[in-house]
């Protein structure tokens, strides 16, 4: 996700502070724009459709945003649709953030070499990783060529 790069107030409310990600977003805070999509949904298909509760709404913003373009324009995209339903699958449940894998060096690195040497030592460390992974693909390759 993500971060926000400053907070700016309401433009409706003018007491709430909204964390804002771009210049060009408009600064509306969660309670102002729950109030303006709170509104009677009258085709049934999409009645059901914008039917996934109130707290999932005030998680994300962008469902928020989806069900307003809706109220607006009275029609969503196929493309806004399939958003719309891989957002609320993540607002449910959360995606596993993987924690990297941190990298084995084989030259040791102690504080007693500056910052450029230990750039430099892992620089070369990675690179030999690498040259060492090609060359096993291209052995197992080759044994499979043979067969």
């Amino acid at each position: 996700m993500a971060y926000a790069r400053y907070k700016q107030k309401c433009a409706i409310c003018k007491t709430n502070m909204v964390e804002m990600f771009s210049a060009r977003q408009f600064p509306i805070c969660s309670p102002c724009q729950m109030k303006r999509i709170n509104q009677e949904i009258k085709d049934p298909k999409f009645k059901k459709f914008f039917d996934i509760g109130q707290d999932l709404y005030e998680k994300s913003s962008f469902l928020r945003n989806i069900k307003e373009a809706y109220l607006r324009y009275d029609s969503l995209t196929e493309k806004q649709t399939e958003a719309f339903l891989k957002a609320v699958e993540d607002v449910k449940k959360p995606r596993e953030v993987k924690e990297p894998k941190p990298i084995e060096f084989d030259v040791p690195i102690d504080s007693n070499i500056s910052m450029r040497a230990q750039r430099v030592a892992k620089k070369a460390a990675t690179a030999a990783k690498k040259v060492a992974k090609a060359a096993k693909l291209a052995e197992d390759k080759k044994g499979k060529d043979e067969e």
